[in-house]
């Protein structure tokens, strides 16, 4: 695992990991949510909510910015 971030909420937290997919997680089922992201072949060095929870943005070793619809 390589970052990780918890929602605003603290119900659910999204993981990058060293596969180079980011990963969403239930706190409280305590188990993976849907499939993982995937991201564009660059390690994801950074993760963070957007302020609605909608999305998740990572910040990717390339220096680029990818984003992630959590519903």
């Amino acid at each position: 695992l390589w970052c990780c971030g918890l929602s605003i909420d603290g119900l659910k937290v999204v993981g990058a990991c060293e596969d180079g997919r980011v990963r969403l997680w239930s706190i409280k089922e305590g188990s993976l949510v849907g499939q993982p992201w995937e991201g564009n072949n660059d390690r994801v060095k950074c993760l963070d909510w957007s302020p609605n929870g909608a999305e998740v943005a990572g910040g990717l070793d390339d220096g680029t910015i990818q984003r992630w619809n959590t519903s």
